[in-house]
C-alpha cells in the first residue's frame, strides 16, 4: 500500500506551495516495529570514495518509537572501520512535493541527507535533487543543489548553504516542491532556494535517506566517543498534485503595467487550464488592493476588460477553481502612479553579485560567504560591494527613486554611517567562503582587497568608486539586529537610471569612513545573497514610470443619421496598433479604415450604437467605447404655441433617444440653459415651459446619444 494506513490520508503539505491542490500518494510514519521492505529498499554495500568512511548495512535501519533509525556505528565491515544505514523507496516518483521531518546524529562525521535520484538508472536523464545535505561538523548549516548526472557532463544548480538552529537538538521539517517548471526548497515552511527547472532534463526518482561517516581531508575525524548514534526520521510523505487549475496572467505581462489615465478600459487575460480532470474551472477576478474600486466587464471571462475610478497602484488577481482547490495569479496595474519592484537574489528568480573584501586579509575572496561586513577588523577596513542588473526593468522607464535594504543579523559595537556610493569599474563575486587565509579557498576566483576580478586589479587597493555620496544610514549599535534602508535620492536615482540607459548593472559599495578610522573592533554584519533566509538578503527596491499600457481616447459620444458618414476621431498613446469595431448594436457598421484613427463609420439602420476603440501595445491592450445614435432624420422643431400658461414645443423624435430643451436671449451666444430633459416615449413629444417666466428669447432642442 503506498500510503501508510496511519496517515492522515487528507494532510496537505507543511509547506506554503506554489500551488494548490497536493494530495498524499505516498507515505510512511514509521510507527511500526521495522523497517516496510514493502516501500523501501536498503542502502548496502562498501563505497571506494576514501573520505567515505562507513559501511552501509541493511542491519543498520530500524523502526520503534514512531521513528526511523539510521544507526551508526563503531564497526569494522568491508574495508571501513565503521557502518551506517539507509533507505532507499522502492516507488519512483516525479513531480509533487516531497517532505520528511527529522534530525541529525549529534556528532561530528556524518553526512545525514533526505534526497530524490533514481536507483541504479543506467538510462538518461539522471537527475538528483538534494533537498538536504548535511555534515555534522557543522550542526547549525546545511546544503541544497540539484545535479544532472546524465546526460553527461555533471552539472549542479541552485547550490545553497542554509544557516539554521541546532538539527541535533530537535526535528526539522524538510520539503522539496518539484514541478516542470521550477524545483523549491523548504526548511520549516520556508523557502530557502529556488530553482529554475526548465534548465535541465527531467525524469523520475527514489527518495533516499541515509547517513555515513564521511571525513574529508583536514577535518577531524569520527569522535568514535559518543558511538552508537543515530539519525532519526519522523515520517516521509510524498504529494501529488489531484484535479486542480492553474492560472497565468498573460496579459499584461509580468512585472506589471502602467495605465496613464483611468478613461482607458485594460484588457485582462488569462491562460487558465484544467489539470487532471474534465471539470470546467471557475474563473474570478477581483480587486486584491488599490485606493479605488475597479469595475470587470465579466468577472468570470478568462478575457475581460477592468476600468480603475481612481488613480493608484493596484494588485489585481484572477483566481481558478475546481472543487475546493484555488489557483491564483496577480499583475499590478499603476494608474498614474509608478510601478515598484524589489530586485532579491533568489526572489522570481532574480540574480545579483555581493561580497565583502577586508584590508586585514587582503587577497581573501569570500563570495560565497552568507554576509556583508562593513567596519574595521584586525587593523583593517572591511568593505561591502554589490551589483545588481535592471534590465528586467523596461528599457524606457524613468526611475523615481531607489532605496538598497540590508539586514544587520549581530555585529560587533557602535558603527558610524554606513556611507554608499557607485562603483566605478565591475568586479567578480568569487566562490570563496571568507576562510581563505587558512586554506586557500576561493583563490584567484574574484574580488579582494587588491582585485576586483581575482586577475586584475583595483586601480585604488579597497575598490575604485566615484566620490558622490548616493545615500547614506546613520550609525548604529551593530549588536542589535535589523534591517538598515538607504534612502532614495536624486544622486541615488542618477546612478541608477544611468546603469539602466547603459544597459550595464548598478555598481555599489558600502563603507564607513567613520568606523574605519576609529579604534580596531567595530563593524556592522549584513546578511549577503547567499543568506538562507530570502527575507534578509540585500534589496534594492525601485519605482518607475514604465510598462506603459495603451491609453485610448474614443472621442465624445455622438448622434448621426441613417447613410450619412459620421466622423470618427480617437487618439491613443504607447500603441503598436489600433483597431476600431462595433460592440452593440441593431445592424453592421462599416468603417473607412478599422486602423485608423480618424474615421468615418455608415449606419444603414437607426438606433444605438456602442463602438470601441482598441490599442494594442507592447505590455498590454486597452480599449475606450463610445455611443452614437444613428436616426431616419433630424428631429423636426414644430412652430410653438401658446396654450394656457405654456409655450408648447411639438417635436418630432426617434423613441428612446434624450431630448434637451435649451434657452439663450442671443442667437449667437457661447451658452445656453437647460430647461428640461426626457427620454421619448412617444413620437412626438412635447416641452411646455410657462409663459408666466417670461423667458422670451430663443429655444432649441438638442438630440444627446
Amino acid at each position: 500500500m503506498d500510503i501508510d494506513p496511519a496517515s492522515d490520508p487528507d494532510i496537505q503539505p507543511g509547506s506554503a506551495t506554489s500551488l494548490n491542490g497536493y494530495r498524499l500518494a505516498w507515505s510512511d510514519e514509521f510507527n511500526g516495529t521495522a523497517v516496510d521492505e514493502t516501500k523501501w529498499k536498503y542502502r548496502e554495500g562498501d563505497d571506494s570514495r576514501s573520505f567515505v568512511k562507513s559501511f552501509q548495512t541493511a542491519a543498520n535501519n530500524s523502526v520503534s518509537g514512531g521513528v526511523y533509525r539510521c544507526i551508526l556505528k563503531k564497526e569494522t565491515k568491508g574495508t571501513k572501520e565503521f557502518t551506517a544505514g539507509g533507505l532507499i523507496s522502492a516507488r519512483r516518483m516525479r513531480y509533487g512535493y516531497y517532505e520528511s521531518r527529522f534530525r541529525c546524529p549529534p556528532t561530528g562525521g556524518w553526512h545525514t541527507s533526505f534526497w530524490m535520484m533514481p536507483y541504479k538508472a543506467s538510462e538518461s536523464p539522471v537527475i538528483e535533487l538534494d533537498v538536504f545535505e548535511n555534515d555534522s561538523i557543522d550542526l547549525f548549516d546545511y546544503s541544497v543543489n540539484v545535479h544532472r548526472w546524465k546526460p553527461e557532463p555533471h552539472v549542479m544548480f541552485g547550490t545553497r548553504k542554509i544557516e539554521t538552529p541546532n538539527l541535533s537538538a530537535s526535528f526539522h521539517i524538510l520539503g522539496c516542491e518539484y514541478t516542470p517548471d521550477e524545483v523549491r526548497y523548504y526548511f520549516d515552511g520556508t523557502v530557502v532556494q529556488t530553482v529554475d527547472a526548465t534548465q535541465f532534463e527531467q525524469g523520475d526518482m527514489n527518495i533516499w535517506l541515509t547517513s555515513l561517516g564521511l571525513v574529508y581531508d583536514g577535518q577531524p575525524a569520527i569522535d568514535e566517543s559518543q558511538l552508537p548514534v543515530e539519525a532519526q526520521y519522523d515520517y516521509v510523505r510524498y504529494f501529488e498534485l489531484g484535479p486542480h487549475a492553474t492560472v497565468e496572467i498573460v496579459s499584461p505581462g509580468s512585472g506589471g503595467a502602467t495605465l496613464t489615465d483611468t478613461n482607458t478600459a485594460v484588457v485582462l487575460q488569462a491562460a487558465v487550464t484544467a489539470v487532471n480532470t474534465g471539470a470546467v474551472p471557475t474563473v474570478i477576478w477581483s480587486k486584491q488592493s488599490g485606493p479605488g474600486s475597479v469595475i470587470f466587464d465579466d468577472i468570470s471571462s478568462t478575457n475581460t476588460g477592468v476600468r480603475f475610478s481612481a488613480d493608484g497602484y493596484y494588485e489585481i488577481m484572477c483566481s481558478a477553481i475546481i472543487g475546493n482547490v484555488t489557483n491564483s495569479d496577480s499583475v499590478a496595474i499603476a494608474v498614474n502612479a509608478p510601478l515598484s519592484v524589489t530586485l532579491r537574489n533568489g526572489t522570481d528568480g532574480y540574480e545579483h553579485d555581493a561580497t565583502f573584501i577586508r584590508e586585514d586579509y587582503p587577497d581573501v575572496n569570500s563570495g560565497a560567504d552568507n554576509e556583508l561586513i562593513v567596519g574595521r577588523w584586525g587593523g583593517g577596513a572591511l568593505r561591502s560591494l554589490l551589483e545588481f542588473d535592471l534590465s528586467g526593468l523596461d528599457p524606457e522607464a524613468v526611475i523615481q527613486s531607489a532605496e538598497l535594504t540590508l539586514y544587520n543579523y549581530g555585529g560587533v559595537g557602535a558603527v558610524g554611517d554606513m556611507e554608499l556610493r557607485e562603483l566605478s569599474t565591475s568586479f567578480i563575486e568569487g566562490t570563496g567562503d571568507g576562510g581563505g587565509w587558512s586554506d586557500g579557498n576561493g583563490d584567484g576566483s574574484g574580488a579582494t582587497w587588491f582585485s576586483r576580478t581575482g586577475s586584475q586589479n583595483w586601480i585604488t587597493a579597497g575598490g575604485d568608486f566615484y566620490p558622490t555620496l548616493l545615500s547614506s544610514h546613520p550609525g548604529y549599535d551593530a549588536s542589535e539586529a535589523g534591517y538598515k534602508t538607504f534612502p532614495s535620492s536624486s544622486f541615488f536615482v542618477d546612478s541608477a537610471q544611468a546603469a539602466l540607459d547603459s544597459v550595464s548593472p548598478l555598481k555599489l559599495i558600502i563603507s564607513s569612513p567613520e568606523t574605519e578610522s576609529s579604534p580596531d573592533g567595530k563593524m556592522s554584519r549584513f546578511r549577503s545573497d547567499d543568506a538562507s533566509s530570502a527575507d534578509e538578503r540585500p534589496a534594492l527596491t525601485v519605482s518607475y514610470l514604465g510598462r506603459f499600457l495603451p491609453e485610448v481616447y474614443a472621442g465624445p459620444d455622438l448622434t448621426g443619421i441613417i447613410n450619412r458618414p459620421v466622423v470618427l476621431q480617437g487618439r491613443a498613446d504607447h500603441v503598436d496598433e489600433v483597431e476600431w469595431r462595433m460592440v452593440s448594436g441593431p445592424a453592421s457598421v462599416n468603417f473607412t479604415d478599422i486602423h485608423a484613427l480618424t474615421n468615418t463609420a455608415l449606419f444603414g439602420t437607426p438606433g444605438r450604437y456602442r463602438l470601441r476603440l482598441a490599442g494594442i501595445g507592447t505590455r498590454g491592450s486597452g480599449y475606450q467605447d463610445i455611443s452614437v445614435s444613428i436616426v431616419d432624420e433630424p428631429p423636426v422643431f414644430h412652430e410653438a404655441e401658446r396654450v394656457g400658461d405654456a409655450y408648447v414645443f411639438e417635436v418630432g423624435t426617434i423613441t428612446g433617444l434624450t431630448y434637451t430643451l435649451q434657452h439663450s436671449d442671443n442667437l449667437m451666444a457661447d451658452r445656453w440653459t437647460d430647461l428640461c430633459t426626457t427620454n421619448a416615449e412617444t413620437d412626438p413629444i412635447f416641452f411646455e415651459p410657462p409663459v408666466s417666466t417670461n423667458r422670451t428669447g430663443f429655444y432649441r432642442v438638442i438630440l444627446e446619444p
